[in-house]
């Protein structure tokens, strides 16, 4: 399966962590009927995600977006982009 979206006029301004972390909340929210009640697997090529979610007294939308996790079964593994290539071959494809 393939999803995507582009980002809001508010969210050009996320730091790159944010970003990747919305980008997993967007995802799991538009698989939803899949994923719910399934343990599963996030696998990200930015390590900084792995701990953002076991922040441990998170505020704002950090806060929001653990919350919304919260419901579901999942582990997030690292794996560095050059292992990865093939889940990014499109999107750092020069068009």
């Amino acid at each position: 399966m393939y999803a995507s979206r582009g980002l809001k006029p508010n969210e050009t301004n996320y730091a790159p962590t944010k970003l990747e972390c919305l980008a997993v909340i967007w995802a799991v929210k538009h698989f939803r009927p899949y994923l719910l009640g399934k343990k599963f697997m996030i696998i990200t090529d930015h390590s900084a995600l792995t701990g953002l979610l076991k922040t441990p007294n998170p505020t704002g939308i950090i806060a929001r977006w653990i919350v919304t996790l919260s419901e579901y079964d999942f582990d997030i593994k690292y794996r560095p982009g050059r292992v990865n290539e093939s889940a990014d071959f499109l999107s750092r494809l020069g068009y």
